[in-house]
């Protein structure tokens, strides 16, 4: 998955917006930065089934 950070708002429901979201509960014991980062590099392109995957 390539995400594309150049725009300083990034739209809502975007795989981007997402992946940071996810990213942000890291702090609370909701994530793991590695499986986030591990599940991203998997998803292929923009294809909605291999996000939610995984």
């Amino acid at each position: 998955m390539k995400l594309v950070f150049s725009k300083k708002t990034m739209e809502i429901g975007t795989f981007a917006f997402n992946f940071v979201r996810t990213l942000r509960v890291a702090g609370t014991g909701g994530a793991e930065v590695n499986e986030c980062l591990l599940a991203a590099e998997r998803i292929k392109g923009n294809d909605i089934e291999s996000w939610v995957h995984e």
